[in-house]
């Protein structure tokens, strides 16, 4: 029997052998290498899998950045964060409210916000930014308003500013965003070594198509949508469209001198992000495998020194073959067969641990902190390396916020000049701190009260400009002192006045009237208060041919005049240079019969008709002539107000009106 069970083990075992592996070195395949084995460099890698290989060329690093924004969630979130962050609170100030409120509307008709976030999302995402305006003729309409509604709310919209009008006040009314893949510099080598912002924008097949549609539709009011110089490349057959600087903003990430175009930091952390969606398909391919169980038929008994017959074999198999699997299936056997059943080892295949190594690769290279992606295992334990990690971020985001701030300057200068203005606006945005902000605001405040720090440097702490918050006090002031019960100060450091303090504060006034002891011009004692004194049965008043002690104050304001009263103060944000023009425009508005007061200004200042304001002005330029004759020096503020209300008074007695 042990003769017999040997004899045939030796039969199995002689039935085994080896094989031979060829080895491939640089792709020649070899058989006699035996002392060492080759080495496997990326390119050996890459040749075999050249859909794996990381693009190097402007166009295909661009599009490879934009694929992971839009499938990657953690890039996505990380890049709408920053941009978040860099975007939060934009404002436009200006020590002019006139002007500033123009500058708000014509935020909001260009949607300002969502521009300005755009902008720095795709300097983010694709290391460069291409932005093309789309500049309208502003009417006479929306320009009058602005300047005549004084602290009237101006509404602008795009019907305001047509697109082929010709006009000397043009200004930007609409932004749009190229992508960097279909463009390239203008000149290639020399456009880059003379940093020429032009550049040549490929026309997409697609919009080609789009056209050739709308023309075999007759879409004409669709086309006229389209630029004109794309319309004019595309009939010239043109497959690329030249933009200058006077068209685009181009602007770009950190880019070195010598290159064409810049690099967004995604490209450097792409390869971890690739192999980590490598190990995710292997995850995936382990689930597909799940069901792929290995199942061991054993017959016989090695231990005994029983092997099983090719007939107890045979059998076997035609009863496996012969069933399908699924349901119950009743088989018949001695004990010499056994069954073993393996599975894949998944809770090694689908473990998380091997994710660790390279989502801190990934967070490293984008210099994200633990705190905001909400993750424990991405290597940022210590607090000083959080600190470093949020310090970089926070310079990153000050310089995608700087880069934002050039291009909004210089579309905000267009409209400066486009307008006739001198002053530019400023723009500020909300503070970004990564830090204890209450904490550091808290202690600026203390230091500001032992004065050891200066106003100005709180207002910048907050994120304010220091000029239009003390020209805003100083508005306030002047409001506050005019109209006692507006804006009065109540707090722990202002202690507001009662209605008992108020009502004392008068009794003290009409005391000093009636006493004369105050500088009311009061006359000596008096009961009655400033009403003369009647003594006897005499008749009230003045005796008769008693002289005047003093010259009787006479009203000589010409009424023209007193609407000019009324209408100055409430120019108060117009420019210098533009208030005398302004307040002649609201006199030739007003009528001799309207009233002279402030609600009577207000409903009617404003809608002087053209014809009527040029025969008025006219009747002052001739006025105007006469009086630098005869006077032989420039006039004062209060001669042009006399001039300006005796011509509107002959306009009217002429009938002009």
């Amino acid at each position: 029997m042990d003769d017999m069970y040997v004899s045939a083990s030796g039969e199995k075992i002689n039935s085994f052998g080896s094989a031979t592996a060829n080895v491939c070195v640089r792709g020649v395949t070899r058989a006699d290498v035996v002392s060492q084995r080759p080495g496997f460099s990326r390119e050996d890698y890459y040749r075999a899998r050249p859909e794996e290989l990381l693009p190097t060329n402007h166009e295909g690093i661009v599009v490879a950045c934009q694929e992971l924004y839009k499938k990657i969630g953690l890039v996505r979130n990380m890049i709408d964060l920053m941009a978040d962050f860099a975007s939060d609170g934009v404002q436009i100030n200006h020590r002019s409210k006139a002007q500033q409120r123009f500058y708000r509307q014509w935020a909001q008709l260009v949607n300002l916000p969502d521009r300005i976030h755009t902008f720095q999302r795709n300097l983010l995402r694709d290391g460069n930014v291409i932005c093309r305006r789309t500049v309208g003729t502003m009417l006479s309409d929306p320009k009058r308003r602005m300047v005549y509604a004084a602290r009237r709310p101006m509404e602008m919209s795009q019907e305001d500013f047509p697109l082929d009008q010709p006009g000397d006040v043009r200004i930007p009314i609409m932004y749009t965003f190229i992508s960097p893949a279909i463009a390239c510099r203008t000149g290639g080598g020399l456009g880059k070594f003379v940093d020429s912002k032009s550049i040549d924008v490929r026309i997409p097949q697609e919009l080609l198509s789009a056209i050739q549609q709308a023309k075999q539709a007759k879409n004409a009011a669709l086309l006229k949508k389209i630029p004109a110089d794309i319309m004019t490349a595309i009939d010239k057959g043109q497959r690329y469209v030249t933009m200058d600087e006077s068209v685009v903003w181009v602007d770009f990430y950190k880019k070195d001198d010598w290159e064409a175009w810049g690099t967004s930091f995604l490209y450097a952390v792409m390869e971890d992000i690739l192999f980590k969606s490598k190990m995710r398909l292997a995850d995936m391919a382990a689930l597909d495998g799940v069901i792929n169980a290995i199942r061991i038929w054993k017959l016989g008994n090695s231990d005994k020194e029983v092997l099983p017959t090719s007939t107890a074999v045979n059998k076997l198999l035609s009863i496996l073959q012969n069933n399908t699997g699924g349901g119950v299936m009743d088989l018949v056997w001695d004990d010499m067969i056994d069954l073993k059943v393996e599975y894949p080892p998944l809770d090694k295949i689908l473990g998380g641990d091997k994710y660790k190594g390279v989502n801190a690769d990934i967070v490293r290279g984008l210099g994200i902190p633990d705190l905001l992606v909400g993750g424990s295992d991405t290597g940022t334990k210590s607090s000083s390396s959080t600190f470093v990690q949020l310090k970089t971020l926070s310079e990153r985001l000050e310089y995608v916020r700087m880069k934002c701030v050039a291009w909004l300057k210089n579309e905000l200068d267009m409209i400066r000049r486009a307008m006739g203005w001198v002053e530019s606006p400023s723009i500020s945005f909300n503070v970004t701190a990564l830090r204890d902000e209450v904490g550091e605001k808290r202690l600026l405040i203390q230091l500001l009260d032992r004065g050891i720090i200066t106003v100005e440097t709180v207002h910048q702490a907050f994120g304010r400009e220091y000029l239009y918050e003390i020209e805003g006090l100083r508005q306030e002031e002047e409001l506050r002192q005019a109209e006692p019960p507006i804006l009065e100060r109540a707090g722990p450091y202002y202690r507001p006045k009662s209605v008992m303090t108020l009502q004392f504060e008068q009794q003290l006034r009409l005391a000093a009237t009636k006493t004369g002891s105050g500088d009311t011009g009061g006359g000596g004692d008096n009961p009655l208060g400033d009403l003369p004194r009647q003594d006897g049965d005499g008749e009230p008043g003045r005796p008769p041919s008693t002289p005047d002690s003093s010259p009787r104050e006479r009203n000589t304001k010409v009424l023209g005049t007193q609407f000019l009263s009324i209408i100055y103060p409430l120019l108060d944000d117009v420019d210098d240079a533009l208030r005398d023009s302004v307040a002649w425009a609201v006199l030739c508005a007003m009528s001799p019969c309207d009233p002279v007061t402030l609600e009577s200004v207000s409903d009617h200042g404003g809608c002087v008709d053209e014809a009527r304001l040029s025969r008025f002005t006219t009747v002052y330029n001739r006025m105007a002539s006469a009086f630098a004759s005869l006077a032989g020096s420039p006039m004062s503020d209060g001669d042009r107000m006399l001039v300006m209300g005796l011509a509107w008074s002959e306009a009217h007695a002429r009938g002009l009106g």
